[in-house]
């Protein structure tokens, strides 16, 4: 704070003026002592206001330039993640005629693809992508030929459609497929790699033309016991023979083998 000046002296005060004037130039030395010191202190502070502008504004710049870094850094991964994915040794097309559906699908594409058994591929209606769809593991691949064949076990949408695009996909497992669970009353035609639950007295009739590894599950969930599986041609356990499920809540699995032994539990 700056010690306010006391009343200067006025030639209109003559009587005053003497006294006036010596109190008003006793106090200019300690004005002036203040006055420099608040200079002094708003010069401080505008330096130090500077600085902290300088170093918010470098400190943006470096923020800037840090974002920007890994925005590229982002878009270089996602570009290198679809290249992976869509590469020409993993992504190819196909003209083939195939039915959605979930079992072996044979199909010719592209000769030279980096496909080996085992591996997860999606099968993808190329003017619908989204919508129709199946998907499975690859049982073969002939690099020379294009012939490829694939155990589809999900699906998407249905029909019979010639324009595919096939590529790489995250792995499917068992615990995908078990989660196909169907609620039935009537009789059902079953499908491969799916968990029927019964609530009535019904026939589930097994998949025709079954290949090894297929399976179909049921559970009795109703509250009678004359739920028959009907074997549609194929054996089970060996005979052929339908089988009846004579027991409340029993669950049953059944796993084609071979022509001789046909569906057996497992």
């Amino acid at each position: 704070m700056i010690t306010p000046l006391p009343t200067p002296p006025s030639r209109q005060d003559p009587s005053n003026f003497a006294t006036r004037a010596d109190a008003f130039l006793g106090a200019l030395p300690t004005f002036t002592i203040e006055a420099n010191a608040l200079a002094a202190d708003v010069r401080n502070k505008q330096v130090t206001a500077t600085n902290a502008a300088n170093t918010a504004t470098t400190q943006a710049g470096i923020a800037t330039t840090q974002a920007g870094i890994a925005t590229t850094k982002a878009a270089e991964a996602a570009t290198s993640a679809s290249t992976a994915i869509n590469a020409p040794g993993t992504s190819a097309t196909s003209t083939t005629s195939l039915t959605i559906g979930i079992g072996t699908k044979n199909l010719t594409i592209q000769t030279g693809k980096a496909y080996v058994a085992g591996q997860p591929v999606i099968i993808a209606r190329t003017a619908d992508p989204s919508g129709t769809w199946m998907t499975g593991n690859i049982l073969s691949y002939n690099s020379d030929t294009g012939a490829l064949s694939v155990q589809t076990v999900m699906k998407e949408g249905t029909g019979t459609f010639t324009d595919w695009t096939i590529s790489l996909t995250a792995p499917v497992g068992i615990s995908t497929i078990e989660e196909r669970v169907e609620i039935i009353s009537g009789n059902t035609a079953a499908e491969k790699f799916k968990t029927y639950v019964a609530t009535a007295n019904l026939t589930l009739i097994l998949p025709a033309s079954p290949s090894a590894g297929d399976w179909v599950k049921l559970q009795n969930s109703s509250t009678v016991t004359t739920i028959t599986i009907a074997r549609n041609g194929s054996n089970i356990m060996s005979l052929a023979e339908d089988l009846t499920i004579d027991a409340l809540y029993v669950a049953v699995r059944l796993v084609y083998a071979d022509a001789t032994r046909g569906w057996v539990f497992g």
